[in-house]
């Protein structure tokens, strides 16, 4: 921030591309700062459930997979957050305070962090319940194909 502050500002004005780079770089630095968040959230998440660790790729040990409920359980814990995801959205619309806490860089975090890990939650929970059902292999990607077409659909 403070580079970027000094780079916009060092020939004492602020143009109208230096305000769109400053505007473009909170962006992405809270888009960034959320998939890290809600990936270790969920990782953490997934070795509370499971009990063993998944890799820093988020792949869990060999011969290890989230059975049944453990499934189900991490994707009602993403439902849950989606569902305050969409709260936010709601009351962004009506109360006119909640708006303005929004537009800071934490009230974009708080809207952010939900939604990737709810995504997460998602993926992880989906790719298992592939895996249990011989759809998708260890160094196979169609199960991660399936999750992510399900994920847009």
């Amino acid at each position: 921030d403070a580079c970027r502050h000094y780079v916009a500002h060092r020939d004492g004005r602020l143009d109208e591309n230096e305000k769109i780079w400053d505007e473009e770089v909170e962006d992405v630095m809270a888009d960034v700062t959320g998939l890290t968040i809600s990936f270790l959230v969920v990782q953490t998440m997934r070795f509370k459930i499971a009990g063993f660790m998944p890799s820093p790729e988020g792949d869990l040990p060999p011969d290890e997979e989230l059975n049944g409920p453990e499934s189900r359980l991490l994707l009602l814990i993403g439902l849950i957050f989606a569902v305050y995801s969409f709260s936010t959205v709601v009351l962004r619309h009506r109360v006119p305070l909640f708006k303005k806490y929004q537009s800071s860089h934490f009230g974009r975090l708080f809207a952010v962090v939900p939604n990737f890990i709810f995504a997460w939650a998602f993926i992880f929970s989906i790719g298992s319940f592939l895996v249990r059902a011989g759809m998708a292999t260890e160094g196979d990607c169609l199960g991660r194909v399936i999750a992510a077409l399900l994920m847009t659909a």
